[in-house]
């Protein structure tokens, strides 16, 4: 089984309210803070895991629209030669791959190379939280506690 997940990536720490509070005197200014683009800053992270862990990695270059066609590139070129180099005793009865609940895992596209190759789509049910792709295992929790920042 291949689980197929995505994640955004922050290249800075937003600044904490509570890291931005100082004591000022009634003669000084405050400091002025630096806003930076937000956009600019964010990747997205594509990755596959099988039961050893993660099993390769693509982050989508800058300006990339991550669509059907996007998924199915990414399909071809990181996860095809993934399943290749996997030992043929974990993949004899077939290979099933988990996507999240996205519109565009369900795409026509996604659904051809999953029947050109013979692999199965494992669906997953609204309700079940418990069957989403886990990246909760690649996140670590941040000084104020919150588990939300990436490992």
């Amino acid at each position: 089984m291949f689980i197929r997940d995505e994640t955004w990536i922050s290249s800075h720490k937003p600044k904490l309210e509570k890291c931005s509070v100082l004591w000022l005197g009634s003669d000084e200014t405050r400091p002025a803070k630096v806003y930076r683009k937000q956009s600019a800053l964010k990747v997205m992270n594509i990755m596959f895991l099988d039961n050893q862990g993660i099993s390769s990695s693509r982050a989508a270059p800058p300006g990339t629209t991550v669509n059907a066609n996007y998924y199915n590139i990414v399909t071809e070129d990181i996860l095809r030669p993934c399943i290749w180099q996997t030992p043929t005793e974990h993949i004899d009865e077939g290979v099933i791959i988990h996507y999240g609940k996205a519109s565009v895992h369900k795409a026509r596209v996604m659904r051809d190379i999953l029947y050109l190759y013979g692999w199965e789509l494992l669906d997953s049910p609204l309700q079940w939280r418990h069957l989403t792709p886990a990246d909760f295992f690649l996140r670590r929790r941040d000084s104020s506690g919150n588990k939300d920042r990436f490992k």
